[in-house]
Parts: structure tokens; C-alpha cells; sequence
């Protein structure tokens, strides 16, 4: 497609017109001076088809550019070119968005008729659309994006006054950093996905190719039948039918909300008359946590006045005065030892930040009356600089999760405005104050918040000149090592894209200081390039929780076609980079290296060692745990490593495994520390237990890719299910460590090498793009999800990932089952996905179905609020009926499309869950013994 330069008030007037929910007045009078301009009508027709394809999810977009195009085309003069654009705009989007397919053909028959009113050549009709129409719409610009360009373009097409924000919506913030970089990158390399690699790929599908084994259509599970999104809308459907009728037999009383903004201007009040006794008692009802709901009534009243006193500090003397004054203050509470003190030090900050704008005609408070009265902006301006004092102080001071998650609310009430984050504010808080945030507050665990965070650290990291300032990773707070230790941990996919690039330019920077690669080398960007497109970032991942010795080779071999116009010393030097600072970041700190060396050359227990292990694991300190864990885990891997040789025929002298005592006393130091970490009262330290099973699951998995040998398969799930059972036995119910449960499980499982790609990638991009608007799982009233296609789960829920039943099958349930109901109901693509996976498990009846309970557990998942999971566990029990009893089954169904056809709905018969449903011939939310007995019985 030709590029043409479209001036900003044109792209700005469009995206007003077409994007914003509301468009702001007098917009559409000057998108018709545009159209009427012969100068400028192309490029409006041209922009309006840009916003429909990069706001495709936006429910209004698309019916909004069609009603402008069946409106406007007949009524104005267009180029050829321009028609040909719409043209194929219509049969791209006929594929994507189907339910407008009649509204396509009306602008395609339009288009016809004004090519032929206007005399030019009309291109043959397509009966039927064409995807290939959709690859030719991108330039090779487009193409070497690695992360989604929608940001990019938006910020292209916001007006003045939103340039200085960054959206907060699912788009990530580098994608003008990476377009930037790799625009010198020209064509499209060609490159396997490191998913097809032996290091990296389903254990089970490698033996499969590579040993000959037999892998018939049973030997692998997708998900890719379930694409549509239909069944799941049908289902929270019907559940909200049934959640409303329950409603309206029931009344309830409601307490009358009290009425907000109760207090007069600033100007209709008068001045507050305290004495120093009186200020004393407020501070001190202020100061003092409450014990009693008396002193909650008091504090509450006392924080009220003082909130009225501390604005009219802003009201009598603006200034250096009044921040000095309210700063000492707030740092006296800060310095309080009571938590819920330090807390209420950040709740009063945003609560006379809220004051603040009700302040009218201040000048009467002023002692001057020639004195500028204080703005509210400048205020505003003062208080989020006593939070950047305030979060300076307790970064050094404070590591209480609930100071900091106060701290976060505050931070975003200031640096957020609308949902998106304000630029300028964003660039004056410092990398350790976000690091500190990821490190104390309980709330970054959340997957969206979490996500953010990392989203705006690395924006830091990058500002404000584009490159990485390595002085910000030089700090207590921010270190490399800490970013690494994110990295390890996230589960989104923006999240560890971001991460990857600033471990990369690490790697780079290091390189170009010591030397070894020029400043100007041009191999770094196509290699960063290839690296993407390989997505490397979701498993590069597994490297930096253990590091492989054939990871370089590994990665050299699956990027071999991308690699071939690249220099090998560079590529080489990059990723041995990136494999030293894996193995820099598992390694013991050296304080400590004497005592590891001592515990696995000595044949008796040194109590003193064992003393310090414990302590370091037991510590509140992360480096701390993280020092215990990897000397735990140097004690683990020498144990199997001196097992497995004396399983041989014959042990050489000298070897380890030749000195039996020793390696009998590394394993009472295992049983004595290992075990008992799941028993300690703190999540952070129960976690130690489940990120060294996971590296000891892929220490074991890399001795299968040294010598193939497949036996080590099933060794490997027994170890998993020995470590795992232990962890479901203690009862663990923190959100964060089943996480880990789930991908240690999953990442055993699946094969990354089926023909899909990332949502980072170019293709990745163009199918979320190309996804129907009704298929965007949400509810009336609720949150549009924008991270749909950000975590691995729902990558597999779409269909781009398989499983192997083999090693599926090789699992317990138990771990399955947990998972499922002890999941926080929040985590809904991962709690469908380990609910597909149990039914997987448990087809065919067996022991496997009997260990969760019968059926029985498969109906009462009808009655969750995740519709996916009521979908799947509906589509369970048919399979099962239909296989238990077959002849039951056919005359339930001819009753059943019989019903269909009497009530015209034919839901009846195409969705499992309203099957079930109609065959127990009960509402689905209420789950009673009687039908759980009917269900049993058919």
C-alpha cells in the first residue's frame, strides 16, 4: 500500500470522531471541512480505515466507520487508489467481524457503483474473502514490530493535551523503542520458534520425533475447537438470568448512602479557633492507632479537623512555609512504630489532595490581601512533591506490605489521570520507588497491577533518552539481579517481553564496555530481532531458573535461518552473555561458598552449616531466601547427580558416587531442610519449596536432553507428583504459589511447537486484530479484558498450544483438583485451563475419576461463576454419559432437540452446559442432592 503523510489534525479529528467514546464538540463539523477539502478527503477515507483496524476490539469503532462509509462515500469524489483501499478493507474485515458481513457487501456494492460513475476500471468480485488480503495492508516497517504497535499509533493520534500520557490499556509502551531500533532491520527473517527446539519443547513430542515412537491423534490435546467464544457468552448468559430471578424473590433492605460533599466551600467557611492544647489532643487521636470503636469514632473526627487545618496551612501561607509544615508532620507519622499510623499517613495525604479542589476564593484567608492566592494545581503540584519526599523516606525505613500498599493507591491517585498515566509525573519518581512497590506491596501480586508496574519501571529504565541508563540499575533498590529475579517470577507475556529487552541491552552494554562488540555493530538489532520472533522471552525464562550448559548451541540451532547473515562471534558473545548472567544470577554469594564446599565434601553433618541454611531460607530478607535456595539447591543436584552414577554398571574410583557416607549425608541435609519449608506460616517462604522443585523438574529434564533417554520422562513426573502432593497435603491456599503449582504442571506438559505465534509478533498482532468484537468475553457492565492473550493459559485456552496426554496421564489428579478449588476465581484463564486439563485426565472413568470424587465434582462445577469452567465441566459429563451409556444418551438427546424445535432454540443442542441443564431439568446455579442424584443415576 502506498504511504502517504497524513497531517496530525486529521489523524486527530478522526481518532476523536471514531475512537473516543464520547467525541468532543464540534469535531464532526471539522471532519466534514476535511471532507469537503479535495485536499485532504482521501487521507480522512484512508485514516478512518487505519482506526477501524487498530481499534477492531473496541465494540464502537467498527459500526461507527461503517455508518460514515455507507453516509459519505457516494458524497464526495475519491481517488481510485482510495476505493481500492475500501475495497479490500471490506473483505479483510469480513473474516474478522462477520456480523457485519451484510454492512460490508452494501459498502462493497457502493464502491463498485462510484468506480463506475467515476470511470475507472472496477476489480472482479470476490465471492469470498480472502486472509491474504489482510498480509499486503502491512509495510516492512509493520513487520519488524515485536510488540504490539498499537500504542505507537495511538499516541500518534491523541490531541495536544493527552501527548504527555501513556495508556494503561493491554498495549505495551515499547513498541515506539522497538520500532525505532529495528526499523534498519529490512525484510522478514525467517526463524523457527524456540517451542520446535529439544531444550525447550514438550519432552514427550522430541522422543516422538527423534525416537520413532508412535504419536497418533490421542497423543496430543488442544484446545483449539473451543476458539469460538459463543458458548461462554450463552452460558454467563443464562447464569445472570438465574442470579436476577434469585434476586427478586428476596428483599433486601439497603442502608441510605450518605450524602458526599457534605462541607461548604472555602469560601462560605471560617477560619478553625484552636488552641496548642486543642491541636495537641487532634494530633495525638491522630498519632494513636485505635483500639476500641470509640477511639475509631475520635480518630476519625480528629483526622476531619486536622485535614480542614492542614488546607488552611495551604490557605494562610503558601509556599516553602506551608510544605515545611505539613512535610514535618507527615514524617512524624511516618516514623510512628504502629502500622495503621504509617497507613493513615498516605490516606490523609489523598484526602486533602480530594479538599484541595474545593477550594474557592482563598484570597479572604490571607493575611495579605495583595498576596496571589494558591491555585489548585500549584497545591496539587506541592502534594504530589511530599509524596515524593514522603516514598524517598520509607523506601529506606519501611518494608510492611500494607504501608505500601497504601503507598501504591496514593502514588496512582497522583501519577494516574483517567486511566492513563500523566508522562511528566511519571518521569519524576525514581526506579527504586516502583522496585520497592514489586518488592513490598501485597497488591503487586495481582497480575494486572504487577504487569503495570514492571510496565513503568522499565519506561524509567529507558528515559528520557530512549537508551538504557545503566545508572538507574546501580542503586540498593533497582539492580539487575532484581530484574532478573521479575523476570523469573511474571507470568505475562508484555511483562516478560519488557523485562527480555533490559536484560538484553544489559548483555549488549556489557559487551560493548569490555570491548568485545563495536558501538555501532550492526548484527545486534537482527538478533534482537530473531530473538523476539523465536519468542524468546517466554523461554529464555526456564534459562534464568536453570541455567542449561547447551543453551547456547540450543539456541543457535533453532535460529539457525536468521542467523545465517549474522556475524557467529557476535551472536556467540550475545547470548554467552545472557547464559553468564543465568548462571551469575543461581550462584551462592560467595560469604557463603566456603560453607557450601565444606557441607558437600564432608561425610558428617556440620550443624553449623545446616544452622545457616535454614536460617537464610527461614529469613524476611529475598536475597537472603534466594542465597538459601541456591545452596539448597547445589546440595539437591549433587545428591541426584551422585544417585545417577551409581546407577551405573561401573562407578569410577574418585568419582563422587564412590563415596557412599557422603552422599548419604547430603540427603539427611535434604530431608532435614527441604520438607519442612512447607511448613512455614509465611507464603514468601513456602514459595522457596515450589521454585526448587520446579529447577530440580528442569535439572532433571536437561539429563534427558544430554543422553535421550525417554525413561526419564516418567521419573520426572513422579517427582513432580512426590513434591506436589506434598504441597496439596499441607493445604497451600496463596494465590501466588499455586501460580507456580500450575506452570510447573503445565510447563511439563505442553508443546510449544504447534504453528502459532505470540501476541508480540507481527502474526500474533494481526490475529488479535482479526478477532470478532462479539467475541470478547465479557459481561454487560463488566471490564473490557484487554490482557486476553497475555498469560500462557489462555494461550492454550485459543488453541495455539498442545498437550500431551502421554504425560498427562503420567500425573496425579490431586494437584488438578486443588488447583481448581482453591484458585482465587479472579485467575479465570488459569483456573479454565487446569479444569480442561482434569477432564482430560479423568476421561475414560478409572482410577482417575474416582480420585476426584466421581461425577459428582464435574456437577458442582456447573454451578461456578467462571463460564469456562461450566462449559468444560458440562462438556465432560455428556462425553462421559455418552460413553457410560450410550443408548441412555441418544434418547435424552432426541428429547432433547425434540424440546429444541418446540422452543425454537437451538442452544438446546449446539451448548453442552445448557444440555446438561435441560437434561436435570433444573436452574444450573442451584445445585441440590436430588439432582446431583439424577445426575449420578443417568
Amino acid at each position: 500500500m502506498e504511504q502517504r503523510v497524513v497531517p496530525y489534525l486529521v489523524r486527530k479529528t478522526v481518532y476523536e470522531c471514531v475512537s473516543l467514546h464520547t467525541p468532543p464538540p464540534g469535531a464532526d463539523v471539522m471532519l466534514l471541512r476535511y471532507l469537503g477539502d479535495p485536499a485532504t478527503v482521501n487521507l480522512v477515507f484512508e485514516q478512518l480505515l487505519e482506526r477501524a483496524r487498530v481499534d477492531v476490539l473496541v465494540p464502537h469503532v467498527l459500526p461507527r466507520c461503517l455508518n460514515f462509509l455507507k453516509t459519505n462515500l457516494a458524497r464526495f469524489t475519491v481517488e481510485h487508489q482510495t476505493m481500492l483501499h475500501i475495497e479490500q478493507f471490506c473483505l479483510e474485515m469480513c473474516t474478522t467481524a462477520p456480523a457485519y458481513a451484510k454492512s460490508f457487501t452494501y459498502v462493497r456494492h457502493m464502491v463498485v457503483q462510484h468506480m463506475k460513475l467515476s470511470g475507472f476500471n472496477v476489480p472482479p468480485r470476490r465471492a469470498t474473502p480472502v486472509l491474504e488480503a489482510a498480509a499486503i495492508t502491512h509495510d516492512p516497517a509493520h513487520i519488524t514490530r515485536v510488540i504490539p504497535a498499537a500504542s505507537a499509533r495511538e499516541r500518534r493520534h491523541v490531541n495536544p493535551r493527552e501527548k504527555e500520557r501513556l495508556s494503561l490499556r493491554g498495549d505495551a509502551i515499547l513498541a515506539d523503542l522497538l520500532l525505532d531500533r529495528l526499523s534498519v532491520c529490512t525484510g522478514r527473517p525467517r526463524t523457527s520458534d524456540f517451542g520446535t527446539s529439544m531444550m525447550f519443547s514438550c519432552q514427550f513430542k522430541n522422543i516422538s520425533l527423534r525416537k520413532k515412537v508412535s504419536a497418533d491423534s490421542s497423543t496430543f490435546f488442544d484446545c483449539a475447537e473451543n476458539f469460538n467464544v459463543d458458548p461462554f457468552q450463552l452460558i454467563s448468559k443464562s447464569k445472570k438470568e438465574e442470579e436476577n430471578a434469585a434476586c427478586a424473590t428476596q428483599t433486601n433492605k439497603r442502608r441510605r448512602a450518605a450524602q458526599l460533599f457534605q462541607y461548604k466551600c472555602y469560601c462560605s467557611q471560617t477560619d478553625l479557633e484552636l488552641s496548642k492544647r486543642d491541636v495537641g489532643m487532634i494530633v495525638a487521636a491522630v498519632m494513636e492507632p485505635p483500639s476500641s470503636d470509640t477511639q475509631r469514632e475520635a480518630r476519625l473526627l480528629a483526622s476531619k479537623i486536622l485535614i480542614k487545618m492542614l488546607v488552611d496551612t495551604y490557605c494562610h501561607s503558601p509556599g516553602e512555609e506551608a510544605h515545611m509544615v505539613i512535610l514535618q508532620f507527615l514524617l512524624q507519622m511516618m516514623a510512628s512504630p504502629h502500622t495503621e499510623t504509617v497507613v493513615h499517613t498516605f490516606n490523609l495525604l489523598f484526602n486533602i489532595s480530594i479538599h484541595v479542589h474545593m477550594v474557592e476564593h482563598v484570597s479572604v484567608l490571607l493575611e495579605d490581601n495583595n498576596a496571589r492566592p494558591p491555585q489548585n494545581d500549584e497545591i496539587q503540584e506541592d502534594l504530589f512533591l511530599l509524596l515524593l519526599e514522603i516514598l524517598d523516606w520509607a523506601k529506606q525505613h519501611v518494608v510492611n506490605g500494607k504501608v505500601w500498599d497504601a503507598a501504591l493507591s496514593c502514588t496512582l491517585f497522583f501519577v494516574c489521570h483517567s486511566g492513563n498515566v500523566i508522562k511528566a509525573r511519571l518521569a519524576r519518581l525514581t526506579p527504586a520507588v516502583i522496585c520497592c512497590f514489586l518488592k513490598h506491596a501485597e497488591k503487586s501480586r495481582d497480575f494486572i497491577i504487577n504487569k503495570k508496574l514492571i510496565r513503568m519501571l522499565v519506561n524509567l529504565l529507558y528515559m528520557p533518552q530512549r537508551e538504557l541508563d545503566m545508572s538507574r540499575l546501580d542503586d540498593h533498590y533497582c539492580t539487575v539481579d532484581f530484574l532478573e529475579e521479575l523476570y523469573t517470577c511474571t507470568t505475562s507475556r508484555e511483562a516478560q517481553n519488557n523485562l527480555f529487552l533490559v536484560l538484553f541491552d544489559v548483555a549488549v552494554l556489557a559487551l560493548r564496555t569490555q570491548g568485545q562488540i563495536a558501538q555501532d555493530d550492526p548484527n545486534v538489532l537482527p538478533l534482537l530481532n530473531a530473538l523476539y520472533r523465536a519468542n524468546a522471552p517466554l523461554f529464555f525464562q526456564r534459562v534464568f531458573v536453570y541455567a542449561h550448559c547447551n543453551f547456547v548451541t540450543a539456541a543457535k540451532e533453532t535460529l539457525y535461518k536468521a542467523l545465517t547473515s549474522l556475524d557467529e562471534g557476535v551472536v556467540d558473545l550475545v547470548l554467552g552473555k545472557i547464559l553468564q548472567m543465568a548462571q551469575q544470577h543461581q550462584q551462592v554469594d560467595p560469604k557463603y561458598e566456603k560453607d557450601v564446599v565444606k557441607m558437600l565434601a564432608s561425610e558428617t553433618v556440620h550443624e553449623r552449616a545446616v544452622a545457616r541454611l535454614q536460617e537464610l531460607l527461614s529469613s524476611d530478607e529475598l536475597q537472603d531466601r534466594k542465597n538459601g535456595e541456591a545452596w539448597l539447591f547445589r546440595i539437591i543436584q549433587a545428591t541426584v547427580d551422585a544417585r545417577d552414577d551409581a546407577d551405573d554398571d561401573v562407578i569410577p574410583a574418585g568419582s563422587p558416587a564412590a563415596d557412599v557416607p557422603r552422599v548419604a549425608t547430603m540427603q539427611r541435609v535434604v530431608d532435614r531442610v527441604f520438607p519442612p519449608l512447607l511448613l512455614s506460616p509465611h507464603p514468601a517462604k513456602r514459595n522457596v519449596y515450589l521454585r526448587l522443585t520446579r529447577r530440580l523438574v528442569l535439572f532433571i529434564l536437561s539429563k534427558f536432553q544430554t543422553f535421550c533417554d525417554a525413561n526419564l520422562l516418567p521419573v520426572v513426573a513422579r517427582v513432580v507428583d512426590h513434591h506436589l502432593s506434598a504441597v496439596v497435603t499441607a493445604n497451600e491456599c496463596n494465590d501466588a504459589n499455586l501460580l507456580v503449582m500450575f506452570y510447573i504442571l503445565f510447563d511439563l506438559v505442553a508443546c510449544y511447537c504447534k504453528e502459532a505465534h505470540t501476541p508480540c509478533s507481527p502474526e500474533g498482532q494481526q490475529q488479535q486484530q482479526q478477532g470478532q468484537p462479539q467475541q470478547q468475553e465479557q459481561q454487560q457492565g463488566q471490564p473490557q479484558q484487554y490482557y486476553e492473550y497475555d498469560s500462557v493459559a489462555m494461550w492454550f485456552l485459543r488453541g495455539k498450544i498442545s498437550v500431551s496426554v502421554p504425560l498427562l496421564n503420567e500425573l496425579k489428579v490431586a494437584p488438578w483438583v486443588h488447583l481448581v478449588q482453591h484458585l482465587n476465581p479472579i485467575h479465570t484463564d488459569v483456573r479454565a485451563a487446569a479444569t480442561l486439563l482434569l477432564a482430560q485426565r479423568c476421561k475414560g472413568g478409572g482410577d482417575a475419576l474416582e480420585a476426584v470424587g466421581g461425577t459428582v465434582f464435574f456437577y458442582n462445577l456447573l454451578s461456578d461463576l467462571n463460564p469456562r469452567v461450566a462449559y468444560y465441566a458440562s462438556r465432560f459429563l455428556l462425553e462421559h454419559f455418552d460413553q457410560e451409556k450410550p443408548e441412555e444418551y441418544r434418547n435424552c438427546l432426541t428429547r432433547l432437540v425434540s424440546k429444541a424445535r418446540e422452543t425454537e432454540d437451538e442452544n438446546l443442542v449446539s451448548n453442552p452446559y445448557l444440555q446438561v441443564k435441560a437434561l436435570l431439568g433444573r436452574p444450573s446455579g442451584s445445585q441440590s442432592t436430588a439432582a446431583q442424584g439424577q445426575g449420578q443415576q443417568q
